[in-house]
């Protein structure tokens, strides 16, 4: 595919633009060679597991402080300290990388005046193909950050230093290859953004974030992954009935608005995440972004395009590694 189109992504209530070169659709030819296993273009493309996870965290400013009297307040202190906790100078893996758009959000960020700064020390891009990692690094050289601390707006590329490019590919639990062995504890935070298509890439990749990961990994998720061919998939409906019917604490209540096949797959992914060691810290879903920024005067999305996304099964899943986990 050529990487002919450019998306731009305003940032940070507009003090920030992200240019990401990218295919706008792929073309039937890329449908082809991805269905006989050929060539994968999807990273390639920027899908909307990316665009949710940069309107969660990099669309907005963090506030430096709270107007107790704003509504929805408490939905935007739990994003913004997922924000503070998970990015705030720290060490990031990103899994799946493609374009690099999720991770670049994160490090086209600076401090301003009205606002704090959960810019990542350092992140790691990854993916299996070379083809994206070329793409990602180019997409990280043509972009630059505004300064606007001074008086002077300058702009300058983000540090060589704050980021790397490196192949590697997912190794589940009863496939530990060498590839892990080059990730495993070296990051705080380890991120993927609509990367599940196949049920069967849910427990790799779970895996291998539990494996590389210090504390948080992030997932930004968009139901598209065939549930029939999940083999406990009887256990799993069985265990949906028994938690809505049980759990009282709402945070962690699937959607009932959701179409039942994106609940059933929502339980499928936390469920494999507790198998390899995750807790679940919380959810975050396009309406409660939207309840927390709503009232932003500055680049603030319209209601049409979280509608859209909480459509589509779209949801941010917050897993806390379990320290000391045995199976």
């Amino acid at each position: 595919s050529c990487h002919n189109d450019i998306v731009e992504v305003s940032l940070y209530n507009d003090s920030q633009r992200m240019r990401i070169s990218c295919v706008n659709e792929l073309t039937p030819l890329d449908m082809v060679s991805l269905s006989n296993g050929s060539y994968d273009a999807t990273g390639n493309k920027v899908w909307t597991g990316a665009l949710l996870f940069i309107e969660a965290f990099a669309k907005y400013k963090i506030s430096s402080f709270y107007c107790e009297d704003e509504t929805n307040i408490e939905d935007r202190k739990r994003i913004e300290e997922i924000r503070r906790v998970s990015f705030h100078n720290t060490k990031v893996l990103e899994l799946g990388c493609g374009t690099g758009v999720s991770g670049i959000s994160l490090l086209l960020q600076l401090p301003t005046s009205d606002s704090l700064c959960c810019r990542p020390s350092f992140i790691e891009f990854t993916d299996f193909d070379q083809s994206c990692l070329d793409l990602c690094s180019k997409n990280c050289q043509q972009n630059q950050i505004r300064d606007y601390r001074g008086e002077v707006i300058a702009t300058f590329c983000i540090p060589p230093e704050s980021y790397n490019m490196k192949k590697l590919s997912w190794v589940g639990d009863n496939n530990k290859g060498n590839d892990i062995k080059e990730v495993e504890g070296l990051y705080d935070t380890t991120i993927a953004t609509d990367v599940i298509y196949d049920i069967g890439s849910i427990q790799p990749l779970l895996y291998t974030a539990y494996q590389a990961t210090k504390t948080f990994f992030i997932l930004a998720h968009v139901c598209r992954a065939d549930i029939t061919q999940y083999p406990d998939l009887s256990q799993i409906i069985r265990r949906i009935k028994e938690t809505e019917k049980n759990n009282n604490n709402a945070k962690f209540h699937v959607d009932q608005t959701q179409h039942e096949n994106d609940r059933i797959l929502e339980r499928i992914i936390m469920y494999e995440a507790e198998k390899v060691g995750f807790l679940l810290y919380d959810i975050i879903r396009p309406k409660d972004i939207e309840k927390s920024y709503h009232h932003e005067e500055e680049g603030c999305s319209s209601s049409s395009l979280y509608s859209e996304m909480q459509d589509s099964g779209a949801a941010i899943f917050v897993f806390k590694k379990r320290k000391h986990h045995s199976k």
